[in-house]
């Protein structure tokens, strides 16, 4: 005699629940936690240039430093304080306009009152201040996106210490350049959440 479909039972594997650990520390902690290892690491890379005996100005393969950058930020500098805003120089070439120089870039704007021997030593500082600061904006960039803390810590950290980033500090407005992208994907990705993408849409439709 068959057996009849409904009595039998199908029986499968059990599942298999994967939990995965919690997370241990709060919000807070966790951003400072990110500060300071940020901190660490941004000393570590920088240390020599800080504390020590060298400049962040290179002769070898980064000599656009010392032939180029390192002259046109006393130049503007030096342009800021003694006649206001940049116009035209002749200390350019045999004359050239130097609008907006300096103005456009608020990271520069600390070298105005500094002569050379302070601008050479104090670039390090810039640039260091710039790769930290690139960390900060985008792990909030990334808490804002809902990434939970674990990832925001470990992306933060690729993101502003990859060698994109760290290389490319050695061309002093690179950097500088990373860091106002990245500030922009937050600033989208904050008005995107606060649900004012009405008003990002019709602003991008009239630009």
């Amino acid at each position: 005699m068959a057996i009849e479909k409904k009595n039998i039972r199908k029986t499968g594997k059990p599942r298999v629940q994967v939990s995965m650990p919690s997370w241990p520390i709060g919000e807070k902690q966790t951003f400072w936690l990110f500060c300071g290892l940020s901190l660490m690491l941004t000393f570590i890379l920088f240390g020599r240039f800080l504390f020590g005996s060298e400049l962040f100005i290179f002769d070898d393969v980064g000599s656009d430093t010392l032939s180029m950058f390192f002259p046109n930020l006393v130049q503007s500098a030096r342009y800021c304080r003694e006649t206001g805003i940049p116009g035209w120089s002749f200390y350019i070439g045999v004359g050239d306009n130097c609008y907006p120089g300096v103005l456009l870039n608020p990271f520069h704007w600390v070298f105005i009152p500094m002569d050379a021997a302070t601008i050479a030593y104090s670039i390090a500082w810039v640039q260091a201040s710039v790769l930290f600061l690139t960390g900060l904006v985008f792990y909030r960039f990334l808490r804002v996106a809902s990434f939970s803390l674990p990832v925001c810590i470990v992306g933060a950290l690729l993101y502003s210490f990859g060698g994109y980033l760290v290389v490319g500090s050695s061309w002093y407005g690179h950097s500088i350049v990373i860091f106002w992208y990245t500030l922009s994907f937050w600033a989208l990705n904050y008005y995107c959440e606060k649900e004012l993408v009405v008003v990002y849409s019709s602003f991008c439709h009239d630009a």
